[in-house]
């Protein structure tokens, strides 16, 4: 039996990806607005922020350091391949709005990172990039089928399961 002839595929992708420099992510979305598109940051299937911002300065560090889960974000915009009249020009985050809204509050100064504001590095170029891939799912349940196909699977780790880690990570010299 071929398997990939039973599963019922829920997300095509038109496959848009670009690579942006970490200081200019709002600048690449600016554009996008400035080229008719509306951008949508907190649609009602995101959950609210959750990160502190001590989780917020961990991911940037781990992304600064070269770490490579968590470097894509991931939206859809019905219109993006066609640019159709009819079509709905609104670009939604999928999944990264965390992730996001950690650059946001980097860039803009409110935390530090490595002991740093962003206003402080001279070589923000160094600081890494981005993925930013764009879909064109023509329905919200396709997005819907697609956020949970991202974001459902898993278990998150608790705060005992980093502490016995952190503590792993103390012990070792």
């Amino acid at each position: 039996m071929k398997i990939r002839d039973k599963i019922d595929k829920f997300v095509i992708s038109n496959g848009y990806q670009t690579d942006i420099a970490i200081d200019r992510i709002f600048k690449y979305l600016e554009s996008l607005k400035n080229g008719g598109f509306t951008l949508n940051l907190s649609p009602d299937f995101q959950r609210p922020l959750k990160w502190n911002n001590q989780r917020c300065i961990d991911y940037l560090e781990y992304f600064i350091k070269g770490g490579q889960s968590g470097r894509v974000l991931y939206f859809n915009c019905p219109a993006w391949d066609s640019f159709n009249n009819n079509e709905d020009h609104e670009i939604v985050i999928v999944d990264g709005q965390q992730r996001l809204e950690a650059f946001r509050k980097f860039l803009d100064n409110e935390i530090k990172v490595f002991g740093y504001y962003f206003k402080e590095i001279e070589d923000t170029f160094e600081l890494g990039w981005i993925k930013i891939n764009i879909n064109n799912l023509k329905t919200k349940k396709e997005v819907l089928k697609w956020y949970l196909g991202i974001n459902a699977g898993g278990i998150p780790h608790t705060k005992e399961d980093i502490e016995k880690v952190e503590k792993m990570l103390n012990e070792e010299r």
